[in-house]
């Protein structure tokens, strides 16, 4: 940590503490940082101050130090909660799941009250597809706490990887209710409907996702493609065109806008749209070679 550390002066070690949370309470991380690396040296066996050197080098975007400074914190505060659950944290972020839940399963051997562990464990155990742990602990987290809508997202997605379907909708029903502004909710039930035929109310839905994140592309994609599949092309190229405004570089939504021209025989537009196709298709990428024999062998036509 070398790199942030600062000359030392002559202020006191509460004098540093405090000049430090200062800082911190104004946003200037980086000489909090700085304030905080020299008591370190002062008071090597004070947790608290390695603790928030941790804290701040996650908002620098540094999750890498900041796991050194909280297993450093945990070294001097073997009990403390807020330590491991930072260093929990910390690991989730990182992708590391496995060191994440046991450290959660550690803090909820602790206290088996602590709610937001539970849940961080649940997300880790969901993304290491450990899936009936997480539905079991999304459960307990909503039995602790009935009206937390991100918990009802989280598990109804369990719940549809179960293959629980009915059971996902209505707790996708439940979080929209609670939280009406939830566009993911309303995108994932669209995506139900859309596996089950069930045009009308994916669309019904997609709208809603649209109406409050009006760049979200993958919602825009699906009611082109919709529109598209039930031949209303204006409208198709009316969605393409708004998801391309947001992602311009997005060679998929330019490949999906071509077929739309070429179902209509513009073959004019299909052209220019495959050709923007490739030249934001990643270089060397399997979908770039496709793209490119396609549009050769359509002009060779």
């Amino acid at each position: 940590m070398e790199e942030f550390e600062q000359e030392q002066n002559t202020e006191t070690p509460e004098e540093i503490k405090q000049a430090a949370i200062g800082l911190i309470n104004i946003g200037q991380n980086r000489t909090a940082l700085q304030k905080l690396l020299t008591l370190s040296r002062i008071t090597p066996e004070d947790s608290e101050v390695f603790y928030n050197i941790g804290i701040i080098l996650e908002k620098l975007k540094y999750p890498e130090k900041a796991l050194d400074a909280y297993l450093k914190a945990i070294e001097l505060n073997p009990e403390s909660i807020d330590c491991k659950f930072n260093l929990a944290s910390t690991y989730s972020n990182l992708k590391e799941y496995e060191k994440a839940v046991e450290l959660f399963e550690e803090i909820l051997s602790q206290d088996s009250e602590d709610t937001n562990a539970r849940f961080n464990l649940a997300i880790a155990q969901s993304r290491l597809k450990m899936t009936e742990q997480a539905i079991e602990n999304f459960k307990t987290v909503l039995s602790q706490t009935p009206e937390d809508a991100l918990a009802m997202f989280y598990l109804a997605y369990e719940l549809k990887e179960k293959g629980e379907t009915e059971g996902a909708i209505e707790l996708y029903e439940k979080a929209i209710g609670l939280s009406p502004q939830y566009s993911w909710a309303y995108f994932n039930l669209a995506s139900i409907y859309y596996e089950q035929k069930d045009l009308k109310k994916t669309v019904e839905n997609l709208e809603k996702v649209i109406k409050i994140t009006p760049n979200d592309i993958g919602a825009l994609k699906l009611y082109a493609n919709i529109m598209f599949q039930t031949n209303d092309i204006k409208k198709a190229l009316e969605l393409i065109s708004q998801a391309i405004k947001y992602s311009p570089v997005n060679a998929e939504l330019y490949y999906l806008e071509a077929k739309i021209y070429l179902s209509q025989n513009n073959l004019a537009s299909y052209e220019k749209s495959m050709k923007s196709a490739i030249d934001n298709a990643e270089e060397g990428s399997r979908f770039k070679k496709v793209l490119e024999l396609e549009l050769k062998n359509h002009i060779k036509k």
